[in-house]
């Protein structure tokens, strides 16, 4: 029987393999349970940046909620917020958010509440970043008040007036008649009573929409420039004569003889030996010479009256006075008598006389003429008279502040201020009153803290400079007393088409030879009352947010091209978001 040995070193390898086995499993499982851990943490951290990320998108979000909120319902933010940062660093969803607003189209988001405003916000939580962005867009449409010709929010009192349009009166509450008159407008009443004088269709029980107020005009006043009552000039007085052919140097041109009689021109014995004209062959002292001043004539303001003039049988005294015709009938809106004055010949010297008056009357005017005669009874009244050098100055201004004679556009001003770009002017009037006549103007005026803001007596023709613009708006009462006699660039002694105002035919000129036609074309808003009593024509859209009074005549009409870029105080809007990129995700 053989004797097994064992080998030592044998032995010892085996021991070694056994124990290398171990140590190789080992490092396996460790490394298995390392890798485990390693992956459970990979999908920790991924869940987490998955976690921040859906944080951050909903506060992107939240921010673009948040900036549409803020400016829905109203469009008066457009006037208050600027393109730029909106939010920074607001607090949301675990993280923070940060909103910007820009106007693709411009850098302004007051001009226009029909452009759309790109937002663009990030949400930021831990190291995830999120963006989102929107634009937020302008849903209009014109309100019911811009399609009106008139618009008050209480009670409407016409008074002897007469009334044409082709659209409608819209008024809130009662209507109120006097006198006789003469409406031809579609009326819209909150009166459950029939007005009389009313031609057309009348609706009464209606329910009208509300008016705008002076706020919603914040949009406009944003873009205008700042006049303070100190800048507002007092109206000055002026010398112009307003005579044509006051010498009769073009013969008899612009002159006759009324009621009878006749006239003859010279070319010597006058004053100096120059022209001058005679008056023969009348039947009564009332016959004597005239001269249209219907369009010059202003009532309540001091005139200037002076002809020189002599009798050529006996002494007499003259009279020099403005006839008037109006709804009321024909009168004397001035008088004045001389006294005695010589008889002469041809080629002795005659006499000036000179006075100054305040013509006055009643009702709507018609015509005028300024008249100059002899005085006394039988051929002392009757007698033959020459005349020159006959003269009509209106020498007082309208009282206090006033826009008068002058140029107001987007390259001129009389306010000693910068031209503004968009022809707006915000006039702060320190609670005065405030007259505008006898301009042109080409531009948007506002008129705040004032006393009452009339408008006439003499011609003006108004437009804004921009569409979509107003053409005047007033937080306080208005009266509309302009006359429809033409605007004359030579009775004023103002180039109202200068270098930078072109005209409605879009010229200019250095001359003063043109006439214009009166007229207010856009919209004319008064937060408190408004009474129109002249000699009228508006085309465009007239609201009172108080009481209305028509005297007098009105011809309305439409002047749609200042309708046609949406305001706060012209459309109704409403505002929503259109999302435009989408969410575009990023992790650090």
């Amino acid at each position: 029987m053989k004797t097994f040995v064992p080998n030592p070193d044998r032995t010892a390898t085996r021991r070694g393999a056994l124990l290398l086995l171990v140590l190789i499993t080992g490092t396996i499982i460790s490394v298995i349970s390392l890798g485990a851990l390693i992956v459970q943490n990979v999908h920790l951290t991924q869940g987490t940046s998955m976690k921040d990320a859906t944080s951050a998108r909903w506060s992107a979000r939240s921010g673009i909620a948040l900036a549409t909120k803020d400016v829905s319902g109203s469009m008066a933010w457009r006037s208050t917020k600027t393109p730029g940062s909106w939010y920074s660093g607001v607090r949301s969803n675990s993280g923070t958010m940060n909103v910007a607003a820009s106007d693709p189209t411009d850098t302004s988001f007051a001009d226009s509440i029909a452009e759309p405003v790109l937002l663009e916000a990030t949400g930021s939580v831990g190291n995830s970043v999120q963006k989102s962005s929107g634009l937020l867009l302008a849903e209009s449409a014109l309100r019911q008040a811009m399609m009106f010709h008139l618009a008050c929010g209480d009670d409407l009192t016409v008074s002897d007036a007469t009334v044409e349009g082709p659209g409608w009166i819209g008024v809130k509450d009662q209507i109120s008649v006097g006198g006789v008159n003469s409406v031809r407008c579609d009326v819209m009443t909150g009166d459950t009573d029939s007005p009389s004088g009313f031609l057309h269709r009348v609706r009464t029980g209606a329910t009208l929409e509300d008016l705008p107020t002076y706020s919603d005009f914040s949009d406009i006043v944003s873009l205008g420039t700042a006049v303070s009552s100190t800048q507002i000039p007092n109206a000055t007085a002026t010398t112009i004569e307003t005579i044509l052919n006051p010498d009769f140097g073009r013969g008899y041109q612009g002159w006759m003889t009324a009621p009878d009689g006749d006239l003859n021109t010279f070319s010597s014995g006058g004053v100096g030996d120059s022209s001058c004209a005679e008056v023969d062959n009348r039947t009564s002292a009332s016959c004597g010479l005239v001269h249209d001043v219907t369009g010059i004539i202003r009532r309540g303001l001091q005139t200037q009256l002076s002809a020189a003039v002599m009798p050529l049988s006996s002494a007499s005294t003259f009279e020099l006075s403005l006839i008037v015709t109006t709804t009321s009938g024909t009168s004397t809106a001035a008088s004045w008598t001389s006294g005695s004055i010589n008889a002469g010949s041809f080629y002795t010297s005659i006499q000036t006389i000179s006075t100054t008056v305040t013509p006055t009357w009643s009702g709507r005017l018609i015509s005028a003429q300024m008249k100059v005669r002899t005085n006394g009874g039988g051929s002392a009244g009757t007698q033959d008279f020459l005349v020159d050098n006959v003269s009509m100055k209106v020498i007082s201004p309208p009282f206090g502040k006033a826009i008068y004679r002058t140029v107001v556009s987007t390259a001129t001003n009389p306010f000693s201020v910068t031209s503004n770009s968009n022809g707006v002017y915000v006039l702060d009037c320190g609670g005065n009153d405030v007259t505008i006549s006898d301009c042109m103007i080409v531009g948007t005026l506002v008129l705040r803290n004032t006393g009452t803001v009339r408008v006439g007596s003499g011609p003006i023709q108004w437009r804004p400079a921009r569409p979509g613009m107003p053409a005047l708006v007033v937080d306080g009462d208005i009266v509309l007393s302009f006359s429809r006699f033409g605007l004359t660039e030579r009775e004023l002694n103002v180039n109202l088409n200068p270098s930078g105002t072109p005209d409605e035919n879009g010229s200019t000129d250095s001359s003063m030879n043109d006439t214009y036609v009166p007229e207010i074309r856009g919209l004319i808003y008064a937060s408190g009352d408004i009474t129109l009593a002249g000699d009228l024509r508006i085309k465009g859209s007239v609201i009172s947010g108080d009481d209305m009074t028509i005297q007098q005549r009105a011809t309305l009409g439409f002047a749609p091209e200042y309708l046609t870029v949406p305001r706060q105080a012209t459309h109704a809007t409403k505002s929503f978001l259109r999302e435009t990129t989408g969410v575009t995700r990023s992790f650090d």
